[in-house]
């Protein structure tokens, strides 16, 4: 219950905030007035607080170019110093520091709702706000993916044949953290002193967590091919990262802001502030909505701002649209930001991704929504330790815009965030209704013809009808037709680059395929011009697989000869095929009480509408559920819908269960999908305790830490790993079984039962057996006994070389399975 007192300074206050006069208070969002009317005298809100400035922060990075960014960071460090002087000392009277959010000229802390008041009312004080919390995207399970089809898609592979990797570019990557032990990744870690920003203060080497978000994401930015399948778009660059998301899934605005004011002084160097930013996240609980007003109440109000001044600094900031379409109105902050770049994601077909965001934006000023769209479905990356998977979302379409930009800076040299975004745009593959539209913006991401237009050559493009052609691997699927039935699709040639195309001529294909109406003969086409197009006719006499190739030759400086492959398949009769993907989740592990989704993948590969489409859920017990239908009853040729099922499990245990899907495919009327998942809370994260991250130390060394305990009484065993590389590669390995978990639980139990000496007799058990298996063997075998202690781990390690630095970290594994892991730390021997 709210006491009084608080209740009527609150009244007060909001009463006096719809007084007109010139020593009124500040602006106060409408969630903030909300939650301070409800709040408890002694409770600790999140805000931030607005100063008043002459200038806005913006503007003010107009008047400094690049090399002058230490003036324009000392400047606004100072004059955000100076406005908040006041809320300082007014704070550090009741024990609190606020941070400094100087490139929005604010400050952000956590106080009483009475203290709140009375910051509202100062004179330097513009605006107060929630300190909001935003979760971590979602990212969707697919099955395997063909490699790298999505990097091909984009042209980028011909850039690398000119000599065009994104070297000396940097990117930085938001996100939920980076594993840079990764061999896709680890050659890309620019490694600086300050490359690694925790605004949480909870680490200081690179780490992630959970379903590995920021390191998919990174991987499509920079990944290599350390499995002989390239996965990032430019593999030469180099990362940098900012973990803005805990390990719970949440980040408050003010620590994003912090985020985005450290990419301008990574390690107190402006000169190492990265080229371009990319965001694969968004306020998805907020479709539509432009969060730039204090009418929704949200730090997002200051977003906006910290976002054009990196903008006007020079860095170029790329966004994913958002995963909450498929209907129209449904963009989401900060890619419906006008000065965030967004990307929508596209199938592997080129069709639009059901769940990608589509326009018209929600922000006025933001004329495109989404200003791209690339590959963002079954897309191939780095996860957990040397791990891939398949991942599909539009946090994985936008780093190919980021990996894009690296190419076209390290190719044409500097270029404005203006003239980069506008080229990117410009010389995109148009796709959807033609032009630009709210579905698919200016279009698919086009690197060659980007690069064209940026040096003023001609450069090709090819679309074709109903089925689109795949400009950078040139192949054109008719798919499935009857026999004795001629089927013509029309392929169109564009100019998308700087200078006159002339196009040679389109050679003749392969019987049962033909040509008809070709102008595409000795044509000159200027920029922008569609005056070139030429019909494919297929006509089969019998059933079978058909395929040919059709030469198209033209001064395209890139690309002088397009091999474009064309492939059919001549039928009796035309048939639904469904397909499912993946066949099989496994959820993991859940908390009891939580709960977690998965998609499964409808698909229509057939050559008519499959119908009578019914997920049988009778195999399927709880806590297994079907959550969201978006397929209906039927599914047209070649397109795709999701099933949404979760699990939530009550109580700790693991679960099995199965659904069919039953259509009018008559291959397979009914197709098993298999569910299974383990209701189990892992362990909390271990943490390092010493020797300091860096220290200098002579041998024996002792490696101490906090040991993770379990929620749900599981006992948890604790590995610590030590090796001389960041890989840890041949790592020596130590035990440490945490049997406190069970002798706690035993204690609880046996007292409750009064059996005094069983349980004395039970700790010393449980003691001893702990003391034995700490400190075991693994490696070179070279360990020794942990001090004993009630909170702390530790284990005295010999036999290290001098000179050597070594790594080190704790893995804290539960009788389930369950795994967490601490960050890493590294000591060198004298």
């Amino acid at each position: 219950m709210v006491a009084w007192r608080t209740t009527l300074a609150i009244v007060f206050f909001l009463v006096c905030l719809l007084w007109a006069s010139p020593f009124s208070a500040a602006s106060v969002s409408p969630s903030l007035q909300s939650v301070l009317a409800g709040a408890g005298d002694e409770q600790s809100i999140p805000v931030i607080v607005k100063l008043h400035t002459a200038e806005k922060p913006s503007i003010l990075a107009r008047r400094y170019t690049r090399a002058q960014r230490q003036q324009f960071i000392s400047e606004m460090r100072s004059r955000t110093k100076q406005s908040s002087l006041k809320i300082r000392q007014f704070l550090q009277g009741h024990g609190i520091v606020p941070r400094q959010l100087w490139l929005v000229d604010a400050v952000a802390f956590s106080a009483t709702p009475a203290m709140i008041t009375q910051i509202a009312w100062m004179a330097d004080v513009e605006a107060v706000t929630n300190d909001d919390l935003i979760q971590m995207p979602t990212v969707f399970a697919e099955g395997v993916a063909t490699p790298e089809w999505n990097i091909a898609r984009t042209g980028a592979p011909q850039l690398w044949e000119e000599g065009f990797d994104g070297t000396g570019v940097t990117i930085a990557i938001f996100d939920s953290g980076l594993n840079i032990t990764h061999p896709d990744l680890a050659p890309r870690w620019r490694g600086l002193e300050g490359d690694w920003f925790d605004p949480y203060g909870n680490s200081t080497t690179p780490y992630d967590f959970g379903s590995y978000h920021g390191t998919g994401v990174a991987s499509v930015v920079v990944g290599g091919g350390a499995e002989n399948t390239a996965i990032g778009m430019a593999p030469g660059s180099s990362i940098i990262a900012a973990k803005i998301f805990r390990d719970d899934g949440t980040a408050n605005n003010s620590y994003i802001i912090e985020a985005l004011q450290w990419a301008l002084n990574p390690g107190g160097n402006p000169a190492s502030a990265p080229d371009i930013i990319n965001n694969s996240w968004g306020y998805a609980e907020n479709p539509d909505q432009c969060l730039e007003v204090m009418g929704f109440g949200s730090g997002a109000l200051f977003l906006r701002g910290a976002i054009q001044t990196l903008r006007n600094a020079g860095i170029a900031v790329v966004a994913a649209a958002g995963n909450t379409g498929p209907s129209a109105s449904t963009s989401v902050s900060p890619a419906n930001f006008a000065e965030s770049f967004s990307v929508g994601a596209t199938a592997a077909n080129n069709s639009i991704a059901h769940f990608s965001a589509r326009g018209p934006s929600a922000c006025l000023d933001d004329i495109t929504f989404p200003d791209l769209v690339a590959p963002g479905v079954a897309i191939r990356v780095a996860g957990e330790s040397t791990s891939y998977r398949e991942l599909s979302g539009t946090s994985f379409a936008a780093p190919h815009i980021a990996g894009a930009m690296a190419l076209l800076l390290q190719a044409a040299g500097p270029m404005s965030v203006d003239e980069l975004e506008d080229v990117l745009a410009l010389s995109a593959t148009d796709l959807g209704v033609a032009g630009v539209d709210d579905v698919y913006g200016y279009g698919l991401v086009n690197v060659p013809a980007a690069l064209s237009l940026i040096d003023g050559d001609p450069a090709i493009s090819l679309t074709g009808t109903v089925a689109t052609v795949d400009s950078s691997e040139e192949s054109l699927d008719f798919g499935a037709h009857l026999t004795d039935s001629g089927t013509t699709r029309t392929v169109t040639v564009r100019n998308v680059g700087g200078k006159t195309l002339i196009v040679d001529g389109v050679s003749t294909p392969t019987a049962p395929f033909s040509l008809s109406a070709n102008s595409c003969t000795e044509v000159s086409l200027e920029e922008g011009d569609v005056g070139c197009s030429f019909n494919i006719v297929f006509s089969p006499e019998a059933t079978g697989s058909y395929s040919a190739e059709i030469n198209i030759t033209s001064n395209d400086f890139l690309r002088p000869l397009i091999t474009l492959e064309i492939s059919a398949a001549a039928v009796e009769s035309l048939v639904p095929r469904l397909s499912i993907h993946p066949a099989q989740i496994h959820y993991g592990h859940v908390p009891p009480g939580s709960t977690v989704d998965e998609f499964i993948y409808l698909t229509n590969d057939g050559e008519v509408e499959v119908t009578d489409i019914s997920p049988v859920l009778s195999g399927l017990p709880a806590p297994f559920s079907l959550k969201t239908d978006n397929c209906g009853l039927s599914l047209g040729v070649g397109a795709t819908c999701p099933l949404t099922f979760s699990f939530s499990p009550a109580v700790v245990g693991a679960y099995e269960g199965s659904v069919l899907i039953a259509s009018s495919d008559p291959q397979s009327d009914d197709v098993p999908v298999l569910f299974s998942g383990i209701g189990n809370t892992p362990p909390s994260t271990p943490v390092l305790v010493s020797p300091a991250d860096g220290a200098v130390l002579s041998v024996p060394v002792v490696l101490s830490w906090t040991p993770a305990t379990d929620a749900d009484g599981d006992v948890v065993t604790h590995t610590l790993l030590l090796a001389d590389n960041q890989q840890f590669n041949n790592p020596r390995t130590f035990q440490d079984h945490t049997a406190a978990m069970f002798l706690g639980g035993s204690f609880i139990a046996l007292t409750i039962l009064r059996r005094r000496r069983l349980v004395l007799l039970l700790s010393l058990v449980v003691l001893v057996v702990w003391l034995s298996s700490c400190g075991g063997g693994g490696g070179d075998g070279g360990s020794s006994r942990p001090e004993p202690s009630a909170t702390i781990s530790s284990i005295s390690v010999d036999g290290l070389q001098s000179g050597t630095t070594y790594y080190w970290k704790v893995i804290a594994e539960d009788n389930r399975g369950a795994t967490t892991q601490s960050e890493t730390r590294s000591f060198s021997i004298e």
